[in-house]
């Protein structure tokens, strides 16, 4: 019997990311057998935002993914570590065509790159044309993420992106700009805490065209663009314990004007250079590769660095640990028993 160990020193064929399946382990529901009762997150390795696919409208469950539904509530920002322990600061974001709710469908095969730890890439089976069906994708940053959502021509109808936080509220609207906070905590104790979102919209490629804010209804819209081949729209998502403002100079400091594919293969390549110092012999069976660096993904989600860096340029964190809940120089982290 053969015994495939951490500090084999024999390089494994293909990029070890590519092994790491994001799905496996996700409980249909609380109700039901568990395959494990984790998520399929999206993020950078110990970064602070972390991203995945919600079935569930409801913020405040627990268990927010059902792997057999085709029902696409949004894409749930989380730190939730386990559906065991709840979730705190969270928020779902929403794209919605003529008032249609999206429909998609979870890979049923692996590997399937829709779905990685660096990517989300979900296609709408309900919003489509014979240019082909409308999609929403996202890779993280350390504090929030980018997120492109493409529309083939020929689909008609409004076009906008709800934003929906968790015991908290959107705060301000401009036209291409919306902020919020969520202040939801599943175990109370922490002072003055809110999770803080930054969202800014952008047309990417060669699309053009105005984007329309509605606060009232929680979301940013924008004119459809006649006889465009297609249209792109960026979201570039901050997040921040400490303020609104904060939230989007993380933004800016950790995305710039990076395309979405370039910020993706950074992501790619970051996850592959920490998952490749663990190497196996490259006639290692699949299946064992696959279990090997999808057990070292999850170990390298947590723990969470809650630090940022701030105007100055000095890292700081907001402490939940403090009476006041007040900002302290240095790091600060959480999750740290999870894998």
């Amino acid at each position: 019997m053969k015994l495939y160990l951490l500090l084999v020193l024999v390089t494994s064929a293909g990029a070890a990311v590519e092994f790491v399946d994001i799905l496996r382990g996700v409980s249909p529901n609380r109700n039901a057998f568990s395959y494990g009762n984790v998520l399929p997150l999206v993020a950078v390795p110990r970064g602070t935002a972390r991203w995945g696919v919600s079935t569930d409208d409801d913020l405040f469950n627990a268990w927010w993914v059902d792997p057999q539904s085709t029902h696409f509530a949004g894409i749930r920002c989380t730190n939730e570590p386990s559906p065991w322990m709840g979730d705190f600061g969270q928020f779902l974001i929403r794209p919605f065509i003529n008032n249609v709710s999206p429909v998609f469908r979870f890979p049923r095969t692996f590997p399937d790159e829709a779905f990685a730890p660096h990517l989300i890439n979900v296609t709408f089976l309900n919003m489509c044309s014979e240019a082909g069906c409308a999609r929403m994708e996202l890779t993280p940053a350390d504090h929030g993420a980018l997120i492109s959502i493409t529309i083939p021509k020929d689909i008609d109808g409004d076009r906008y992106i709800s934003f929906h936080p968790a015991d908290g509220i959107i705060s301000s609207a401009s036209d291409s700009l919306l902020q919020g906070y969520s202040a939801h905590l599943s175990h109370k104790g922490a002072v003055n805490f809110s999770h803080y979102f930054s969202a800014k919209f952008e047309f990417g490629g060669d699309t053009k065209g105005t984007f329309l804010h509605d606060l009232t209804n929680n979301r940013i819209g924008w004119t459809k663009i006649d006889g465009a081949e297609k249209e792109v729209v960026l979201i570039r998502i901050g997040t921040s314990y400490i303020s609104s403002s904060q939230a989007t100079l993380n933004a800016v400091n950790e995305q710039g004007y990076t395309s979405f594919d370039k910020m993706t293969e950074k992501n790619k390549a970051a996850w592959d250079a920490i998952l490749s110092r663990v190497v196996v012999p490259s006639d290692a069976p699949l299946h064992k590769k696959r279990t090997l660096y999808t057990s070292l993904y999850r170990s390298l989600l947590f723990p969470q660095d809650l630090s940022e860096i701030d105007n100055q340029g000095n890292r700081v964190h907001y402490s939940p640990y403090d009476s006041m809940g007040r900002v302290f120089p240095g790091r600060i982290s959480t999750n740290s028993g999870f894998w």
